[in-house]
């Protein structure tokens, strides 16, 4: 456990496959999300042996298109820019969402 993430560790039973599981809510502010990525990157290298599974309110979106508050939008890139890199560097796959096209949104539609 630490700051932003619990994490979970255990074996398959049939398989015999060990992982980590991960329930990640980052911060809103780029600076604590950049630790908590370098975190979770350390994390994984540690512990190369598993297969892993991160979920949870990373805080972030992979595209301006996903997001439609008004936030700068230099600000967005930086966000997106980090955590394309943090995906990239640790080889993960996102996996899509099923059914809304947002997991989260204002009940007045903004």
């Amino acid at each position: 456990m630490g700051n932003g993430y619990i994490a979970t560790f255990g074996q398959h039973m049939s398989t015999k496959i060990k992982c980590g599981v991960v329930n990640v809510y980052a911060e809103y502010n780029l600076n604590v999300k950049t630790i908590l990525w370098e975190t979770l990157s350390n994390l994984k290298l540690v512990h190369q042996d598993l297969t892993w599974c991160f979920y949870g309110d990373f805080n972030v979106v992979r595209s301006v298109n996903e997001r439609t508050n008004a936030r700068e939008k230099g600000d967005q890139l930086k966000d997106i820019s980090g955590f394309n890199g943090f995906i990239d560097k640790n080889l993960w796959m996102e996996l899509s969402v099923v059914g809304k096209k947002y997991t989260w949104f204002k009940s007045n539609g903004c």
